[in-house]
């Protein structure tokens, strides 16, 4: 996995107990996630989508969690999952805007992201910080109605 696409870490997460992970996927009605699978059945790609929990709030969402398996990448498993999440959030979650967040170095995932129509509305200095080296993260928004 890379350590700077992600803000949790290996460490983190290798915590967490099965009924935490079970609790986060199951079915909610403000968001889900969504995942991928190859011919075989192993997974291939994952994405969150979450409506925000303020009613003023309610019209936007964000996008979290993307990852694809590096044996998956570059076959489209990404742009299927994230064109399924704005569906999803536009026609289930009554999403008008969906923002997302991603480090400025990841430049194929920002290409993806502004083919589907998200723009850079701010950068963050300094988001994460991996072995002592900081990295910035683009903050973007997709117009969906």
């Amino acid at each position: 996995m890379a350590p700077t696409a992600l803000a949790a870490s290996v460490e983190e997460e290798s915590g967490r107990t099965l009924a935490e992970i079970e609790a986060q996927l199951g079915a909610r009605d403000d968001g889900g996630i969504v995942g991928a699978f190859d011919k075989g059945g192993a997974l291939a790609g994952l994405v969150g989508v979450q409506r925000e929990r303020f009613i003023k709030l309610r019209h936007k969402g964000y996008v979290w969690g993307v990852y694809v398996t590096p044996r998956a990448q570059g076959r489209g498993v990404g742009a299927a999952l994230l064109e399924f999440a704005l569906r999803y959030a536009r026609d289930e979650l009554a999403i008008s805007r969906i923002n997302l967040s991603v480090n400025t170095q990841n430049r194929p995932a920002i290409a993806l992201y502004e083919k589907l129509g998200f723009k850079t509305f701010g950068v963050e200095e300094c988001y994460l910080v991996v072995d002592g080296v900081a990295y910035d993260e683009l903050h973007m928004v997709c117009v969906l109605i």
